[in-house]
C-alpha cells in the first residue's frame, strides 16, 4: 500500500508528500541520534582503523584551563571547578513546547484514526509526535547549561518541514488557486512554526561555555576571550568580534585591548597535550591534534561546494519557469526558485565563513604546535654550535678528489635523497624553521580547501556539461593524460627546487646570523665590504633558486592553461562534428555556470572560455595547490629531521626528567659530581646512522650500496670539533675523576688541553664513548640539602653568556631576590665599583650579549649569577683570565674563601694555580685529552709534583695578563658596606631602557611604504601589467561575443530577451601568506548584443571556423595570462634583490648606537619572515589588487550601459559593503602589525637561547625558558 498514491516524493503540491517529509525526517534525525548514544563499547583497535579518533576534541575549554594551571607539564593536572545550573524558565517554557507539540500531533493521529483508520497518511502524526516527546524528555530529564546541538538539529529540521507544510498550503490557494485549507488547520501549522521558533531562539542563545572558578565573568570580552563564552547565536554569525571591530573603527588599538587567545589555543596547554599525543611520525601527530578541525573543514567545503552549484541549478528552473509559453503556475513558480537560490546563497556563506574558521584553527594552533616542539627540541638537542660547518668541509674534500672520483660519487648519490634534510642545524637554520617552515605548514593547512572542493567540483561540472553537451564533452580529457607525464617531471623538479632553495635560505640566514652577531668587530676592523659581499653572494645563490622556482611555475601555468583550453577546443569539435548545433541558449547557461563556479579560480585568468570555464577552474586551483602540497613536504620533512636529532640524556635535561617522572630509587649513588672510567667526545652528526635513515627512505636494501654508503660516510665525516683539524677528532680519553664534596676543586693544564671539555663532559654535553663509563652527576632542583643548597648546578661560562636584560636580572636569572645575598654577591664579586659608575646601578640594561660592558664586567656578572644560585655545584671555566691581577687576587680572597662558596663543591679551571693553592683541596692537571695528574693538594705536596705544576702554569698566566684589558684596580683593603646603598626617595627615578620597544605606524598604510615596492620592482613593471590586465579584461568580453555570435550563426531568431543581473562574486584565498580577491564580470544580455555589419560564415556549412577563433581567443588569453606571470616574476625578483640589499646595507653601516639599542632577533626577523613575504607573495597580492580593480570599473561599466536602474541597489548595497569593509581593514590592520611585532620578542629570546644553551641546562632552566615562550606565544 502507497503511503501517498500516485505521487513522487517530490510533488511537493500534494498535502500528503509535505507531511510525509515533516513526519520521516525528524524521526530519522532522533533515530540517528539515538544510535550513536546507544552505550556500544568499540575496541580501541577497530576505532583506529575506522578513523572514530579522529572525531575526538583535541583539547576542551576545561582542560585546557587544567593544563595552563598546572606546575609544571607532566604534574597532574588540576580540578577546574564548573558551576552550572541550568535556569528553571528555560527547561520550563523547552519542555512545555515540545509536551504540547507532541499533544497536539497525538490528538491529530487520534482523530485521523477514527475517521479514516485505513488511509496510511493516518499514522504520521504519530511518527511526527515521537522527535517531539525525544525532544521534551531530553529537556526534563538532562537540562543543560551549553547548547544541545541534538536539539539544535531536530529543531532546524522542524522550522524547515514546518515551512514546508504551512508554505504548501498557501502556495497551493494564492497560486494555484485551490481551496483555502479550514482556519484551524491553518492556525495550527501556524502556531507549530511559531512554537519552533521559540524553541530554537532559545537554544541558540544559550552560552556556549560556563565559566569556571578560575574565570571572572566581569573579564569575558576585556582580558579573557569571548569565544568560549558567546551565545551559540553570536558564534554562528561571529557577532562576539563585533565590540573588537567597532573598538577597531574607532580608534587604534593596542595590546591591553585585545582579549587572550581561547585557553584552547593558547601555546601551553596546546603543546602539552601535543606532546602526550605521541605518533609514528611527526604528519600523524599533527593529524591527531588537527584532526577535527580539518574534518570540519574538509566537510563544509563540500557543503560549500553544492551550494555553489545551486545557483545555476535554480536559475535553469527559472528560466524555464518564465519562457513565453509559461502558464500563472509556472511564472510562481520561479519566484520559489528564487527563494530558495537566495537561501541556497545564505547557507553557502555559512558554509564557507565556518569552514574557513575551522581551517584558521587548525593552522594557527598546528603552528604553535610546530614553534612550541623547534623551541623545546633547542632545549633537549646536543649542542652543535661549535661544529665546523659540514659543507665546507664536504667541498675541500671534494676538491681533492679526482674527477673520476668525483663523477662515481655523483653517480652513487643519485636519487640517494642526497638534497633530504639533515641533521646538525646550526643557528641560522633553526630560526629559519621556526619563522619560514612552520608558517609555510600553517599556511598550507589554512588554505587547503581549495583541494577539498577541487574533485567535488569537476564532478559536479562534469555532470553538467555531460547534460548539456552529451559525451563530446569528455573527449577532450584526453589532453590531460597526454600532458601528464610533463606534470609529474615538474613536480619532481619542484620538490628538488624547493630543497635547494631551504638549504640556500639557511645558509644566507645563517650568515645574516653571524654578521649581526658580530657586527661591532665588524666595523671595528673596517670589514663591512667583505661581508656585505658574502651576504649578497649566499643571497644570489638563493635568488638563483628562486629564479629556477619561478620558471618551473611558469611551466606549470602554461601547461594547466593551455590545458582547458585544448579541453575545451576538443570537446567542442567533437560536439560540432557529430552534427549537433551549438545553440544560444546552451551557450548562455554555460556561460552562466562558467560564472558560479569561477569564484573558485585560483588565478584570475580572462579568457575566452565559457563553456569549460567550469572545468578549468578547479584544473587551475590543483596544479598550484600541488606545488603547494611538495613545498610544504619539504618544509615538513625538514621539521622532522630537526626535531630527530640526539638529544642530551635525561641526567642532563630537567624537561627530560619532567616528562619521565621522580627520580629512581638509587638516585642517592649519584649524590656527587664526577665522572668514572669515560671517553668523550665533542658532539657531530652520526653521518652512517643518517645515511642509513636516507637509504631506509629510499628503499635501498642492496648490500653493495649498503657498504658504499658506510664507507663514504666513515670518509666523508664532514662535522669535526672547534679548531680542530678536518682529519683529527679532539677526545676526553679514560676519565676517572670524582671531585670532593663541599671542597674547592681546581682543574689546570695547557691551552687546549681538554680543561674546558672537562667540564663540558661533566655537564653532559658531549658523547659520551661506549665502553662503559658514566657520569656521576645527579640534577634535583628541588631536593635542599641541610645547608639550603639544592641538588643542581650553576656555571659561568669561559665566554660569558649574558641576556639582555639588566645586571641585576642576569644575577637573579630567575631566582627569587634575597636582599642581603645579593649585596654579598655584588661585593664578593667586585662589581660595586662597576655599578657605581652607572647611572642607573644594577637596573642598567646591558644589551645583547652584554655590549655595554667591558670583557672583564660580564665575566664578573656570569660569575656573580653561578655564585647567587643556591646550588649545591658551581662550575667556573677560567673566570679569572679575564680580570687583572688584583680583581683575581680579591675574587678568591672574597669570593672563593668566602662564605658564599662554603660547604659548595666548586670547581674552577684556572691557570692562576699559585694564587688559589692556597684555598685548593683537590687538583686535576690536564695534558693530550688525559688527566695527567690529580689528588689532594696535600698529595701532590708530598710527592713533588706541586710546585712543577704551579711553575708551569704561571707561564700561562704571563701570557694571559698580556692580553686582559686593564681594569679599574680594586683595593682589598677598602672599606666596602656589605650592601649597596638606596638611592634617597626623592631621587629615584625608573631606570633608563636601553632596548626600546619595536616601532608601531598608525593609521592606513603610508603611500611611500606602497612606492618604495613599486619603485623597487620598477614601475614599467606595473605599467606593463595593467596593459596585460586590461588586454585580459578586453579578451573575456571578446569571448562572451563571441560565444553569442557562433550561436547566431545558426540563423535561428530567438525572441527571448534573456539576461543575468548576479552581482559579481568575491571569493578570498589564503596560498602562501597572499590573499586575493577574484571578481567576475556580468554576462551581457543576448538582446543587446548588436550584430556584425559583415556577413560570417552560417556556423551549419563552417563550424570549424568558429571553434578556430575561439581557439584562437583562448590562445591569446592565455599567453596573456602567461606573460603577466612572467613580467610579474620579473619585477618580483628584481625588488627581492634590491630590497634585500638595501636591508642589508642599513644594518651593516647603521651607527654603533643603534645595534646597542636594536636586539637581534628583531632583525633576524626582518631579514628571515618579513623578507620571506617580500619574496613569496607581495608582488602576487599587489597584481591581484590590481586585477580586482580593473574586474571591478569593467563591471561597473557594463552594467551601467546595459542596466543602468541597477546602479541605485548596488550603490546602496556598496555602502553597507564599505562600512563593514573599513571595520575590517582598521581592526585587522592593527592586529597584523600588533603580530609583526610581537614575533620579534620571540626569535630575539629563540637566538640567546640557542647562544647559552649550555649555560640554560646547567642551571635547570629549561622549564622556565619554555614558559616564557608560552607567554610570548599566547
Amino acid at each position: 500500500m502507497e503511503l501517498c498514491p500516485n505521487s513522487g516524493p517530490f510533488q511537493f503540491s500534494n498535502p500528503c508528500i509535505r507531511e510525509s517529509w515533516a513526519a520521516i525526517v525528524p524521526a530519522a534525525v532522533v533515530a540517528v541520534l539515538c544510535l550513536f548514544k546507544l552505550p556500544i563499547s568499540i575496541p580501541a583497535r577497530i576505532q583506529n582503523v575506522l578513523g572514530v579518533n579522529a572525531f575526538h576534541r583535541f583539547l576542551t575549554l576545561h582542560e585546557a584551563e587544567a593544563l595552563d594551571a598546572a606546575s609544571d607539564d607532566d604534574s597532574a593536572a588540576e580540578v577546574i571547578e564548573v558551576t552550572a545550573k541550568p535556569p528553571l524558565w528555560r527547561t520550563v517554557l523547552l519542555s512545555a513546547i515540545c509536551l504540547l507539540q507532541a499533544i497536539a500531533w497525538l490528538a491529530l493521529a487520534s482523530y485521523r484514526l477514527i475517521t479514516d483508520p485505513f488511509h496510511p497518511s493516518s499514522l504520521l502524526p504519530y511518527v511526527l509526535a515521537v522527535p517531539w516527546i525525544y525532544a521534551s524528555l531530553r529537556a526534563i530529564l538532562r537540562p543543560f547549561s551549553t547548547p544541545p546541538f541534538d536539539l539544535f538539529a531536530l529543531f532546524v529540521v522542524h522550522l524547515a518541514t514546518g515551512l514546508l507544510m504551512l508554505g504548501g498550503v498557501l502556495y497551493g490557494h494564492y497560486v494555484l488557486d485551490g481551496p483555502m485549507a479550514p482556519p484551524l488547520i491553518l492556525a495550527g501549522l501556524s502556531l507549530n512554526v511559531a512554537g519552533v521558533l521559540i524553541a530554537l531562539g532559545v537554544v541558540v542563545n544559550i552560552p556556549l561555555g560556563v565559566p569556571s572558578s578560575r574565570v571572572k565573568e566581569s573579564d569575558i570580552g576585556t582580558s579573557v576571550s569571548p569565544e568560549d563564552y558567546t551565545t551559540l547565536l553570536k558564534w554562528m554569525t561571529f557577532g562576539w568580534v563585533v565590540p573588537l571591530i567597532n573598538l577597531g573603527t574607532a580608534t587604534t588599538l593596542h595590546e591591553n585591548d585585545v582579549w587572550a587567545l581561547s585557553p584552547t589555543m593558547q601555546s601551553r596547554p596546546v603543546f602539552i597535550q601535543f606532546g602526550r599525543t605521541a605518533r609514528p611520525s611527526l604528519l600523524r601527530q599533527l593529524w591527531a591534534a588537527n584532526s577535527l578541525d580539518i574534518i570540519l573543514d574538509f566537510g563544509l567545503t563540500l557543503v560549500s561546494v553544492v551550494f555553489t552549484y545551486a545557483g545555476p541549478f535554480f536559475l535553469k528552473r527559472i528560466l524555464d519557469a518564465i519562457a513565453a509559453d509559461a502558464t500563472p503556475a509556472d511564472r510562481a513558480r520561479a519566484y520559489v526558485y528564487a527563494a530558495l537560490a537566495f537561501g541556497a546563497q545564505l547557507a553557502k556563506a555559512q558554509a564557507d565563513v565556518q569552514h574557513l574558521w575551522f581551517g584558521r584553527r587548525a593552522a594557527t594552533r598546528m603552528r604553535s604546535e610546530l614553534m612550541a616542539a623547534i623551541y623545546d627540541k633547542a632545549l633537549k638537542r646536543r649542542d652543535f654550535s661549535g661544529l665546523v660547518d659540514a659543507d665546507k668541509v664536504s667541498e675541500a674534500k671534494e676538491r681533492k678528489k679526482s674527477a673520476k672520483e668525483r663523477a662515481q660519487d655523483k653517480k652513487d648519490r643519485k636519487g640517494d635523497a642526497g638534497d633530504d634534510p639533515k641533521a646538525g642545524a646550526n643557528t641560522g637554520k633553526i630560526v629559519n624553521l621556526m619563522s619560514g617552515d612552520a608558517n609555510r605548514i600553517a599556511q598550507m593547512v589554512s588554505g587547503a580547501y581549495f583541494l577539498y572542493g577541487a574533485p567535488m567540483e569537476i564532478v559536479i561540472a562534469c555532470v553538467f556539461l555531460y547534460e548539456l553537451l552529451g559525451w563530446s564533452a569528455f573527449a577532450g580529457f584526453l589532453v590531460l593524460l597526454v600532458g601528464w607525464p610533463l606534470n609529474s617531471f615538474l613536480m619532481k623538479r619542484s620538490v628538488r627546487i624547493q630543497k635547494g632553495a631551504s638549504t640556500a635560505r639557511d645558509k644566507r640566514m645563517a650568515v645574516i646570523n653571524e654578521l649581526v652577531a658580530a657586527v661591532k668587530f665588524i666595523k671595528f676592523f673596517a670589514w663591512e665590504e667583505q661581508w656585505i659581499g658574502r651576504a649578497l653572494d649566499a643571497r644570489e645563490i638563493e635568488m638563483k633558486w628562486m629564479i629556477k622556482a619561478r620558471m618551473n611555475s611558469v611551466m606549470f601555468s602554461l601547461l594547466w592553461i593551455l590545458s582547458p583550453i585544448l579541453v575545451a577546443v576538443v570537446g567542442f569539435f567533437t560536439f560540432v562534428m557529430q552534427g549537433n548545433e551549438l545553440t544560444v541558449s546552451i551557450a548562455f547557461t554555460v556561460g552562466v555556470l562558467a560564472m558560479w563556479i569561477g569564484v573558485a579560480v585560483l588565478m584570475r585568468i580572462m579568457q575566452a572560455i565559457a563553456l569549460f570555464n567550469m572545468i578549468r577552474a578547479p584544473l587551475n586551483v590543483i596544479p598550484a595547490w600541488i606545488v603547494q602540497i611538495l613545498q610544504t613536504k619539504v618544509a615538513l620533512d625538514r621539521i622532522a629531521v630537526y626535531l630527530d636529532e640526539d638529544e642530551v640524556s635525561e641526567q642532563v635535561s630537567t624537561l627530560k626528567k619532567l616528562n619521565t617522572g621522580p627520580p629512581a630509587a638509587d638516585a642517592d649513588a649519584d649524590a656527587a659530581l664526577g665522572i668514572e672510567n669515560a671517553s668523550f667526545k665533542w658532539n657531530a652528526v652520526d653521518e652512517a646512522k643518517e645515511q642509513q635513515k636516507a637509504d631506509a627512505k629510499a628503499g635501498k636494501k642492496g648490500k653493495d650500496k649498503k657498504d658504499k654508503a658506510k664507507s663514504r660516510a666513515a670518509s666523508e665525516a664532514t662535522v669535526v670539533a672547534p679548531d680542530a683539524p678536518a682529519d683529527h677528532q679532539f677526545e676526553l680519553r679514560d676519565i676517572s675523576v670524582v671531585f670532593p664534596d663541599g671542597k674547592l676543586s681546581c682543574i689546570t693544564g695547557p691551552t687546549a688541553s681538554g680543561k674546558t671539555a672537562l667540564l663540558m663532559a661533566l655537564l653532559g654535553e658531549m658523547t659520551l664513548q661506549p665502553g662503559g663509563g658514566r657520569i656521576i652527576m645527579a640534577k634535583r632542583p628541588a631536593q635542599v640539602d641541610a645547608h639550603g643548597l639544592a641538588h643542581a648546578i650553576s656555571y659561568a661560562a669561559q665566554s660569558p653568556w649574558l641576556r639582555h636584560q639588566s645586571i641585576k636580572d642576569n644575577i637573579l636569572f630567575g631566582a627569587p631576590y634575597e636582599a642581603e645575598r645579593y649585596n654579598a654577591v655584588v661585593e664578593c664579586c667586585a662589581l660595586q665599583t662597576d655599578l657605581g659608575m652607572f647611572e642607573d646601578g644594577d637596573e642598567t640594561e646591558i644589551g645583547a650579549r652584554g655590549v655595554s660592558l667591558s670583557g672583564g664586567q660580564k665575566a664578573r656578572v656570569a660569575l656573580a649569577r653561578a655564585v647567587y644560585a643556591r646550588t649545591k655545584y658551581v662550575l667556573l671555566d677560567d673566570p679569572l683570565s679575564a680580570v687583572d691581577s688584583h680583581t683575581s687576587r680579591f675574587l678568591f680572597e672574597k669570593l672563593l674563601q668566602g662564605p658564599l662558596l662554603a660547604n659548595r663543591t666548586v670547581i674552577l679551571v684556572t691557570h692562576h694555580v699559585e694564587l688559589v693553592l692556597p684555598g685548593t683541596y683537590y687538583l686535576v692537571r690536564m695534558l693530550d685529552g688525559r688527566i695527567d695528574t690529580q689528588g689532594t693538594v696535600e698529595d701532590l705536596r708530598s710527592q713533588g709534583v706541586l710546585d712543577d705544576i704551579a711553575q708551569d702554569e704561571a707561564l700561562e698566566v704571563i701570557k694571559e695578563e698580556a692580553v686582559v684589558a686593564a681594569e679599574a684596580p680594586v683595593d682589598p683593603d677598602a672599606e666596602l658596606d656589605g650592601e649597596t646603598e638606596p638611592k634617597p626617595a626623592g631621587e629615584a627615578k625608573k631606570p633608563r631602557k636601553m632596548i626600546k620597544d619595536e616601532a608601531r605606524e598608525y593609521g592606513a598604510v603610508k603611500w611611500s611604504i606602497y612606492n618604495t615596492y613599486l619603485r623597487a620592482s620598477s614601475y614599467w613593471t606595473w605599467g606593463i601589467l595593467t596593459l596585460l590586465i586590461v588586454v585580459s579584461q578586453v579578451l573575456g568580453v571578446g569571448e562572451k561575443l563571441w560565444i553569442r555570435q557562433w550561436g547566431d550563426a545558426y540563423g535561428k531568431d530567438y525572441e527571448t530577451s534573456i539576461y543575468s543581473s548576479f552581482s559579481a562574486a568575491e571569493h578570498q584565498m589564503a596560498l602562501g601568506g597572499t590573499l586575493s580577491n577574484y571578481h567576475f564580470q556580468h554576462l551581457l544580455r543576448p538582446a543587446d548584443v548588436s550584430t556584425t555589419d559583415f556577413n560570417l560564415p552560417r556556423a551549419q556549412d563552417h563550424p570549424l571556423f568558429y571553434v578556430g577563433i575561439y581557439t584562437a581567443i583562448g590562445l591569446a588569453a592565455a599567453a596573456t595570462s602567461i606573460l603577466s606571470t612572467i613580467v610579474q616574476y620579473t619585477g618580483a625578483l628584481r625588488a627581492s634583490r634590491l630590497l634585500f640589499k638595501g636591508l642589508l646595507l642599513a644594518v651593516v653601516r647603521a651607527t654603533m648606537r643603534w645595534h646597542d639599542v636594536t636586539p637581534q632577533g628583531r632583525m633576524l626577523n626582518r631579514f628571515g619572515k618579513d623578507i620571506m613575504t617580500i619574496d613569496q607573495s607581495l608582488a602576487g597580492t599587489l597584481q591581484a589588487v590590481n586585477g580586482s580593480l580593473a574586474t571591478f570599473f569593467a563591471a561597473i561599466l557594463t552594467v551601467a550601459y546595459f542596466f543602468p536602474v541597477f546602479l541605485i541597489p548596488a550603490f546602496l548595497v556598496g555602502l553597507v559593503y564599505r562600512s563593514l569593509a573599513i571595520g575590517y581593514l582598521e581592526t585587522g590592520r592593527d592586529l597584523r602589525r600588533m603580530e609583526s611585532n610581537s614575533r620579534s620578542p620571540i626569535f630575539s629570546g629563540f637566538g640567546e637561547l640557542l647562544e647559552g644553551i649550555v649555560t640554560v641546562r646547567a642551571f635547570s632552566a629549561e622549564k622556565r625558558f619554555m614558559d616564557d615562550l608560552h607567554s610570548k606565544a599566547s
